[in-house]
């Protein structure tokens, strides 16, 4: 099932449909999401030539807090956690690999700006910090440790108001992580301001 694309058509649903008065988008905000994550891992640092990717589901939890720069433009800051169900196994025919997504960290910095009467369309540019759990077998001896990667997230999305206090949002982020790892995901989120 494509996670994104069901973002995507209730977000544009709820765009052309919501009877929402005029959303400032300001102020603080707590929201969920869910959505679809893909992996893609360089395997040189496995001795293996090439890369490879897996997907499978993501979700989780953020705050933030906006302030109007002028009477379109929306400038915020958020912080969140993401969780993966992303694994995957290799294999350079004498040793096996297993790479487990777990937590990723997020700070970063949005810009953006007010689509009619109840959407707001922005990009965003922060920080990301993602942990992976490792496992390498071989001669019968297996060893399990966890990494932390440090990278870039760059994203854009679309948020549209379903009352003064709640959101729909559909966000697209690409993340550049250490050590070949990188990121796409595609995630739905509900929201509220306070």
């Amino acid at each position: 099932m494509n996670y994104g694309l069901i973002g995507l058509a209730a977000t544009a649903l709820v765009t052309y449909g919501s009877a929402a008065r005029a959303e400032d988008f300001t102020g603080p905000r707590v929201e969920a999401t869910i959505g679809w994550d893909q992996l893609r891992f360089d395997l040189a640092r496995y001795g293996i030539a090439g890369t490879n990717k897996e997907s499978d589901i993501a979700w989780g939890l953020g705050v933030g807090y906006d302030l109007p720069l002028n009477a379109n433009l929306i400038a915020g800051v958020e912080a969140s956690v993401t969780f993966s169900d992303v694994d995957k196994a290799f294999s350079d025919g004498t040793t096996d690999y297993g790479a487990h997504a777990r937590r990723d960290l997020e700070l970063s910095g949005r810009l953006g700006t007010r689509i009619g009467s109840n959407a707001l369309l922005y990009g965003k540019l922060g920080y990301t910090n993602f942990r992976v759990g490792q496992e390498t077998s071989s001669a019968g001896l297996t060893s399990v440790d966890t990494v932390n990667l440090d990278g870039v997230r760059l994203g854009t999305g679309i948020k549209v108001a379903l009352s003064k206090a709640a959101y729909l949002k559909t966000e697209y982020r690409y993340s550049n992580y250490q050590d070949g790892v990188s990121r796409n995901d595609v995630v739905t989120g509900l929201g509220l301001r306070f």
